[in-house]
């Protein structure tokens, strides 16, 4: 548990330095699961895998890290969520993670 708090801290952290939001507590794993969930799942989850990706199944295992950081490039670089879907709050962006 405690190698998925820290990698899920890492994350966080990247997040925050990359939209400058400042965090107001710690960052938890079941935090930025639930963002993934709330974002994330609709189209990429058990019944829609577009572009082939799956989320629903993400754990915040460090095992995890190549997904988790191909989201977060997803999510800095504003390609996720689409434009057509809700994005991501700037508190969401701060407690972070698709």
């Amino acid at each position: 548990m405690k190698c998925s708090i820290r990698f899920a801290s890492g994350i966080t952290l990247t997040l925050l330095f990359a939209s400058g939001v400042k965090a107001v507590e710690p960052p938890d794993v079941k935090t930025a699961l639930s963002i993934v969930q709330k974002h994330c799942v609709e189209c990429h989850g058990a019944d829609v895998q577009r572009g082939g990706v799956r989320l629903d199944k993400l754990t915040g295992d460090p095992s995890e890290a190549n997904t988790w950081s191909a989201v977060l490039h997803q999510v800095q670089s504003g390609m996720m969520p689409p434009k057509k879907k809700e994005r991501l709050s700037g508190q969401e962006m701060g407690s972070t993670v698709v």
